[in-house]
Formats: structure tokens, sequence, C-alpha cells
């Protein structure tokens, strides 16, 4: 027998990581269960996919419709209900047999906010799960956003995610220390489930020319290629242009290739602090590159560097981009902080340093660059223990029993 289950995720599949990285190859791999799985989106950051419908192998993807000026920061809080009553309205039309939201606060939190109250109103008797990713709470992701902006949006949206995580039946988390976290909050241990990301499968990388012709294009031949894919919010700038001084200072010829963009122009204070650091000509920043571009451009680099900053807000994490770079075998130094102690086996998988410590990182970094074998070796570690140690096909196993726990609780109810 089929069940039903719709995920309601927290804003559009593009550009941000969560729905991607963590939603879709989740919902992918219970489909290949016998699972019928529909994901409801509101893409009020990408206006372009509001009130489209497709289907991504096997799930339905239904993006419900954004009022025109619709802004997440400006609008009033009644046309945000509106759109978190249009996914609702949306979830139910389905008749699923369990919905699981992704992400307690903003849009998904609404929506799941609700839910409770229609189950409570006994207008619905639907088992509900909760995922949660990042931490929103003290020390967490609106510490570093929206505290300095407004201090009661920040206020609300801890209160959003605390009351939601208290009164979910069920929760999933994507780190270990997000689990910690929520047991924090009195949750009972039986109630929450560690779930990571899992890799998910890229379209093919171009042939040997076009990634030879984006060397070209960049001035990347004949060079080491550090690569860093990043969002930027998660490491210091100053400590990645240190990492690339003292790495220059003993190999010369080298180059920091940088796929992706800052959010608070971040990408603008590394390229400044290169240009005073006399580094200029060795950044090649790329800003975001198109989905189906990104393997080429990832394939380029001969280590990835993954800095990260050791703060709640970070070891709180579940870095997809982490394991995209595992998926497709690259060599990787990495700050040892949170959840990336769960994925990389130090010296086996990939090289881990202590936070802060950027001397030896950077000379681990060189270590790496100047040992082929050494790279080829950590590369096909990474790629094997993220593919076997989690993949999604053994990862949604926790899905499941999730789900059964909350059927069972809803049954109890």
């Amino acid at each position: 027998m089929t069940i039903k289950v719709v995920m309601i995720g927290p804003y559009a599949i593009y550009p941000n990581g969560t729905v991607p990285l963590r939603m879709v190859p989740m919902a992918e791999a219970l489909h290949s269960k016998g699972y019928s799985v529909s994901i409801i989106l509101p893409p009020y950051d990408n206006m372009a996919e509001s009130g489209k419908e497709y289907s991504v192998r096997g799930v339905k993807i239904y993006n419900v419709h954004i009022p025109k000026g619709f802004s997440i920061r400006t609008s009033p809080l009644t046309k945000h209900i509106s759109i978190a009553n249009s996914v609702v309205r949306k979830a139910l039309e389905l008749k699923p047999e369990l919905i699981h939201v992704f992400v307690p606060t903003g849009m998904s939190g609404l929506s799941a906010m609700i839910l409770l109250m229609r189950k409570w109103f006994r207008l619905v008797k639907i088992p509900i799960v909760l995922d949660i990713d990042d931490w929103f709470g003290y020390g967490g992701f609106y510490d570093n956003f929206l505290v300095q902006k407004s201090g009661i949006r920040y206020r609300l949206v801890k209160r959003q995610q605390d009351w939601l995580l208290k009164h979910i039946s069920v929760i999933t988390t994507g780190s270990k220390t997000l689990q910690s976290l929520v047991w924090s909050l009195g949750v009972s241990s039986d109630r929450v489930f560690y779930l990571p990301n899992g890799p998910h499968r890229f379209e093919p990388a171009s042939n040997a020319l076009d990634i030879e012709a984006i060397r070209q294009t960049y001035g990347l031949k004949d060079k080491h290629v550090i690569l860093l894919y990043t969002k930027f919010s998660e490491l210091s700038v100053k400590k990645v242009i240190d990492i690339l001084r003292i790495a220059k200072s003993e190999l010369g010829s080298l180059a920091l290739l940088v796929v992706g963009k800052g959010e608070l122009r971040e990408d603008e204070e590394l390229l400044q602090l290169a240009e005073k650091s006399g580094l200029k000509e060795s950044v090649v920043y790329v800003g975001w590159v198109r989905v189906d571009k990104l393997p080429s451009y990832l394939t380029i680099g001969d280590v990835a560097i993954y800095p990260f900053k050791d703060t709640l807000l970070n070891r709180a994490k579940c870095p997809g981009k982490l394991v995209e770079l595992m998926s497709l075998g690259k060599a990787i130094v990495a700050d040892k902080v949170g959840q990336i102690a769960e994925y990389i086996q130090d010296e086996k998988s990939g090289i881990l340093v202590e936070p802060e410590d950027t001397r030896t990182f950077a000379q681990s970094l060189i270590r790496v660059l100047e040992d082929a074998e050494l790279r080829k070796k950590l590369g096909q570690n990474a790629r094997e223990r993220i593919w076997r140690s989690f993949n999604w096909n053994e990862l949604v196993s926790v899905a499941e029993e999730a789900y059964e726990v909350a059927n069972s609780m809803e049954m109890g109810s």
C-alpha cells in the first residue's frame, strides 16, 4: 500500500540549499521505497517559480502563487499568513497520510503552526513531523543576520522555533548538535531523530575540453588551484586570505578559485582584503554558478578548503556543500567543527584542523597540494565514505522510523 507524504518547504527550490540538498533527495529515496511524495514550496525568493508545477525524478513539486510585490522582510504579517494558508490548503488538497515540514521558522513555520491549530480544533487528523537543519535561537542564525536590524523579528523567530519544537510530535535534525539543542528544550529523546544530509546526484560534468576552456578563461592553466565553495557566512574572510598568503609564500604559482556569493557582501570584503594583501591576482572569483555547470567548476580545484568558524550556528549546521565536495571525490582540508567531524575521518577522507589554527590549516593544505598520491587517496576515500555511510537510500530509514513514531502518537491521541 502506497503511503502519501507531503513535504512543506521554506522557500523555492533554488537558490537556497535546504530544498535541493535535503528535501528533494530525501523525497526521491522515499519514492524509491514506494512512498508517494509531493513537495509544496512558497517561492518568495524566486518569483519566476510562482505557481509552477513539475516533477523531479518522480517527486511532484508544487509552487504556490506568490503575489507581486511580496517581500519576506517588509510585507505585513497578514500577507505571510495568507501565503502560509495557501501552502496548507494545497497540502490538505493532496490528502496526505503524513506531513513533513522543513524549517521551523518563516513561511514553513507558519504553515506548521496553522496545521497544529487545525489539529487542535479537530479539523484535521494528520501526523506532522518537523525537520530542523539550522539553529534559529540564541547564538544561531538570526543572531548573525537579523538581530542588528530588527530585535522584534529576531525574538518572534526564536519563539516560533521553540514553540514548534515543543508542540510538534516528532522532530528530525540535520546534526547531532541540533539534536542536543532540541533535547535542551525539554523534548524527549524518543521524539528526536538524527537525520544528516546525504549526497545527491549531480548532472555529469562537462567534458575535458570544456573544463580546459574554463581553466584557460580564468588563467588557471599550470597552477595549483585551491577551491573555496561557500556562501561566506560560515567563515572568516581574513582567515581565507591568511591561508592563501602562507600557501603562496611556499608554493608560488597557485590560485584560489571562489565559487559562491556572500549574503552580506563578504565576497567584496574578500576581494578588497586580497588586494590590500597583494594577492589580487591569485584570487579568481566566479560567484554563483549555474547548477548544470557547477560540477565542472568544482572539478577544477586540486584541493578544496572548508574553513568554518567555531560557533554554535556552525556546529548546528549540516553543511551541504561539504557533502557535495565529498560526493565528487575532492581532497578537502577543513576545520574540525560540528558535523564536519562526523563526515570527514581525519587523514582518511580528508584533513581536519583544530579551528583558529590558521598556520596548521595552511601547512596541511600545502602538504596535500604537493602530494598527488595523498590527494587521490583522500578524494577517493571521501567519495566512498559519503556514498556508503551517508547514502540517502540508507538514511531514509531514519525518516521512516520517525514517521512510524508520529503515526503511533497520532493514533494514541
